[in-house]
């Protein structure tokens, strides 16, 4: 036999061909698994994140600080799903698919996405202190003081002149308070027409000249130079109040902060003993809204104890929140109880009417 056919021999015999097949199987495997962990899909995935005590996030000078049972926020655990966590939140009950465009807004970078979500729970924090104020029949005064950048669409007039944070106080010589208010004089300008926009930018004045462009959404055609604004105020409060809520962003725990400061500027304790959680966006007058992923803050604050849950009620929506809230409850087998609510002052009446909770334990 010659020295060829040996090898060909060799090559064929079936233990030569399972260790060349192992051989490639490790790199291989490397590969897609390096694959289905590295490579982005276009969907976020939604899923429970946790029920906080909300009393050590909050100070109010002078305040109460007795309250037997807790107020706790939740929230949604959000993230860019990769090929692998897709597969997962196919079959896991507690996870949902969403695309990005439900997510974020268009041509929005993930630094423009925390600095909208950040911007929410500041807003979220004046918001909730103004409502429990008033609540508690305390003067507040606010001033808003202009139009804030919040994100620019890529290949607008205003990529390139303006930047995320900037603080808009006037267009062409006319003040500007709040982003509707330049919303509103945007929708008389023309396309090609040059403005000028005075600004802030890190608290030094500056002049920024553009030309309006056409800004076209879901067939659409307006006016516009091309950023998303949002409102940024001045308040001024009775009392000092802080907030230390670390990295939590976004409006939705608004209710739940405006029921732990009047605990704090109110001697009765609204507790009652109890672990109460919620969500729910409030505005100055204490109206409570509608929030996303409702669903996944039931499991949360199932999962921390919580004994009853505070939800909007949002009798306005083809899918309320409350509705939700309640049918999530039960599929999971929870024995809190969901309340729904409209305003502050409902979420303040139901606590009233509980029974003060016996908290004494014997040996």
């Amino acid at each position: 036999m010659s020295k060829n056919e040996d090898q060909n021999r060799l090559m064929n015999h079936p233990v030569e061909k399972s260790r060349r097949k192992r051989k490639w199987q490790g790199p291989f495997l490397l590969i897609l698994m390096i694959a289905l962990l590295m490579i982005p899909t276009p969907y976020f995935i939604y899923e429970p994140g946790s029920a906080m005590d909300v009393a050590p996030m909050i100070t109010v000078a002078g305040g109460f600080h007795d309250e037997k049972g807790t107020f706790k926020l939740t929230t949604v655990r959000v993230g860019q799903a990769n090929i692998a966590r897709y597969l997962w939140a196919q079959v896991n009950p507690n996870q949902e698919l969403r695309k990005k465009e439900s997510v974020m807004l268009p041509d929005e970078s993930e630094e423009e996405y925390q600095f909208r979500q950040r911007y929410y729970m500041n807003n979220s924090q004046q918001t909730s202190a103004i409502a429990a104020f008033r609540a508690a029949s305390m003067e507040v005064s606010f001033q808003n003081e202009g139009a804030l950048v919040a994100s620019i669409i890529k290949g607008m007039p205003a990529e390139g002149k303006l930047q995320v944070g900037d603080l808009i106080v006037g267009l062409n010589g006319t003040p500007i308070e709040t982003s509707e208010s330049l919303v509103q004089l945007m929708q008389q300008k023309a396309v090609g027409e040059t403005l000028r926009l005075q600004l802030l930018r890190e608290d030094k004045p500056i002049d920024v000249q553009l030309t309006v462009g056409k800004i076209e959404n879901e067939g659409e055609k307006r006016p516009g130079i091309g950023v998303s604004l949002l409102t940024k105020r001045n308040v001024k409060l009775p009392k000092e109040v802080q907030f230390e809520t670390g990295n939590i962003g976004g409006p939705s725990a608004g209710l739940m902060f405006s029921l732990e400061i009047l605990n704090q500027l109110t001697e009765e304790d609204l507790t009652k003993g109890y672990v109460i959680a919620g969500t729910g966006m409030i505005d100055e007058n204490g109206n409570v809204g509608r929030i996303g992923g409702i669903e996944h803050k039931v499991v949360a604050a199932d999962e921390a104890g919580a004994e009853f849950f505070f939800a909007p009620r949002d009798a306005y929506s083809s899918d309320p929140n409350a509705t939700v809230a309640k049918q999530r409850a039960e599929e999971i087998g929870s024995s809190m109880q969901v309340i729904p609510v409209d305003t502050l002052q409902e979420a303040l009446q139901y606590l009233r009417t509980l029974p003060r909770k016996n908290t004494t334990t014997t040996p």
